[in-house]
């Protein structure tokens, strides 16, 4: 069966707190499909660790030039710490470490070192700054190549 849906946000499709399709688009809650969980982890302007959970993700290329595309809230500190720094890791954590990576929502502010406080351990890049989380097995180190909002590449 094929559904059809409309350019506008269909009339019984309430919010389920204030601000919900302002932060978030209400295709997210329509149009969903499975997407890998990762804890993207940047630095924060005081130098401390940020993590974010993120669900919206994918990885495309191939040899010499594999990139991420992610997407963050143009209001949070993942986004202005990507904007500053320009770079990020996206760590993918094992089904054994959900409960961690689900704290790290909890551990959000400026002055807290968000890895540990969600109880994982901050490990050193190789290439970036941005930390990166020990107990993932996956870890990619990313610079950003291309900005779609300034449409600056670099």
């Amino acid at each position: 069966m094929k559904h059809e849906i409309a350019v506008g946000k269909p009339e019984g499709l309430k919010e389920n707190w204030p601000g919900q399709f302002t932060i978030f688009s209400w295709l997210d809650y329509v149009v969903t499909f499975p997407n890998i969980i990762t804890l993207i982890t940047t630095r924060k302007e005081n130098g401390k660790p940020n993590v974010a959970l993120n669900a919206w993700g994918m990885f495309l290329g191939s040899e010499g030039n594999y990139s991420s595309m992610i997407a963050v809230g143009s209001g949070s500190h993942t986004f202005h710490n990507i904007k500053r720094e320009e770079e990020w890791c996206i760590c993918i954590p094992s089904a054994e470490h959900q409960k961690q990576s689900w704290k790290t929502i909890e551990c959000n502010s400026p002055d807290k070192d968000e890895i540990p406080d969600a109880g994982l351990t901050i490990e050193n890049a190789r290439i970036v700054r941005a930390p990166r989380v020990a107990e993932c097995p996956i870890c990619l180190e990313c610079k950003v190549s291309w900005d779609r909002l300034s449409r600056r590449r670099f």
